[in-house]
């Protein structure tokens, strides 16, 4: 009878995330698929900023990492919640989000009220993704917007 290989826990960690990962990045394809299927008519998702929202919380509920989130919430002196989400994973979370949602088809007024949406959940991830947006959408955010929701926090 052959000898079964050690199987380290971490990498098995990391093995089921890969294929959560790329299972809900072949459901959101199939998804773009489907809706670009009939031209961009009437069957189109609309993308708003609260299903934005809700598509982004279902990711990242999807790949929390609660040892993770535990220790960098008490890194952060239980300051913030977190999905215990690395940055790499993250990112690339965030980029599927942006490649269903296409952002450069959004107004500067829709980017707005994602980013306001974002910044008021617990969890600092979501802030994470709205400091992205913003940086990626300089120029449709309006300037007074940045000064008014996060230069006065500082004070």
């Amino acid at each position: 009878m052959p000898k079964r290989k050690a199987v380290n826990p971490a990498q098995a960690t990391t093995s089921r995330k890969s294929k959560a990962i790329r299972s809900t990045a072949k459901r959101t394809a199939k998804t773009r698929r489907t809706d670009s299927a009939d031209g961009g008519g009437a069957g189109q998702v609309k993308w708003t900023a609260t299903k934005t929202l809700n598509e982004i919380r279902r990711l990242y509920r999807a790949n929390t990492n609660r040892a993770y989130a535990q220790s960098i919430k008490k890194y952060m002196r239980n300051q913030f919640e977190f999905y215990g989400l690395r940055t790499p994973l993250r990112r690339q979370l965030d980029a599927e989000v942006s490649a269903a949602v296409d952002f450069s088809e959004w107004t500067g007024a829709r980017i707005h009220s994602l980013i306001l949406l974002l910044w008021e959940q617990p969890e600092r991830d979501y802030q994470h993704f709205a400091l992205e947006l913003g940086r990626n959408h300089v120029h449709s955010v309006p300037p007074a917007f940045v000064h008014d929701h996060f230069a006065k926090q500082r004070h």
